[in-house]
């Protein structure tokens, strides 16, 4: 694999608190270790100045954790090796460090701690700033009405496209959460600049399905990454995507171009949607940036589990 699971990194961590948000994360990262073969470790910190009824309060939570980690897997079917950490010290600090050799790092919106939610955000914010891996924040997690592991049943996965160099590792990081979850992608390019948008006179807010025998228009396939003067919004999308698309056939995709804020639009798809996937910067950020205004403002804003892929 291309993306957030590209080796040396390896497993799935889950950072939790007991809230329900924390615990909807664990879920979301143990059906992912599942479906990604790979295993599961899960965190949960003590402040530094936290007492002992803390630390067994902690103990104890590890170990439900656990158990609705394996309860998870075994609903999938699936089996999954779970290590439980506690450590003490400073939440972000700790998550950050054990996220170095991780794929993948998952909480919950307010991230942890034992005090406000206000600081609790600070949390979250912190670690999205420079998460050295794929960060997800899960405010919920579906569970199909029928409680049957079904997870085509939670909706595709979105992709939010810009074109630039640094949404690649986005890009195919969504193919293959689109691949392992047999779903389809969802691929969307929104810019409120009308010049970016195909000026051939079809509805520039269309969904079109894509496929070999899609017509892809000129530039398509070239996979440079780099929009020109005369790029339309089209060929942003698929020259970003066409590479992906034919490591992953079994993926169907569609493919989104709208007049719209980014943002906007891509809440809107994250309300149905089971994954919105986004890089942490866009074509208005620079190399260094931590993270991306469209970034920023989704943590807190997404309807279904929101990753944030960094380009390495």
């Amino acid at each position: 694999m291309s993306g957030a699971y590209a080796r040396p990194r390896s497993g799935v961590l889950v950072g939790v608190d007991g809230s329900e948000p924390s615990m909807a994360a664990l879920r979301w990262g143990a059906e992912t270790a599942v479906l990604h073969e790979t295993d599961l470790t899960i965190v949960a910190v003590v402040a530094g100045t936290a007492g002992a009824e803390v630390a067994d309060a902690r103990t104890a939570l590890l170990a439900e954790s656990q158990r609705i980690a394996a309860k998870t897997a075994a609903e999938l079917g699936g089996k999954l090796e779970i290590t439980t950490e506690l450590t003490r010290g400073d939440p972000a600090d700790v998550l950050l460090n054990r996220a170095r050799t991780s794929c993948v790092l998952a909480l919950g919106p307010r991230g942890l701690g034992e005090f406000s939610s206000g600081l609790q955000t600070s949390v979250t914010s912190r670690i999205a700033e420079v998460c050295p891996t794929a960060l997800v924040i899960v405010s919920r997690w579906p569970v199909p009405p029928t409680g049957a592991a079904d997870l085509t049943a939670r909706g595709p996965v979105v992709v939010g496209v810009d074109g630039s160099a640094a949404g690649t590792p986005a890009v195919a990081t969504a193919f293959d959460e689109a691949s392992v979850r047999g779903v389809p992608l969802v691929a969307v390019y929104a810019s409120r600049d009308a010049a970016f948008h195909d000026p051939s006179g079809h509805d520039p807010n269309g969904h079109h399905p894509s496929g070999p025998d899609t017509d892809r228009g000129p530039g398509a396939g070239q996979g440079s990454g780099t929009a020109g003067p005369e790029t339309t919004g089209h060929e942003i999308l698929e020259n970003a995507i066409d590479e992906y698309r034919v490591r992953h056939p079994e993926v169907k995709v569609i493919t989104e171009v709208t007049v719209d804020r980014p943002v906007r639009r891509l809440v809107e798809a994250s309300e149905t949607a089971q994954l919105l996937v986004v890089g942490s910067r866009g074509r208005g950020g620079f190399t260094g940036m931590r993270l991306g205004s469209v970034s920023t403002a989704l943590l807190h804003a997404s309807a279904c589990p929101l990753m944030i892929v960094r380009d390495h």
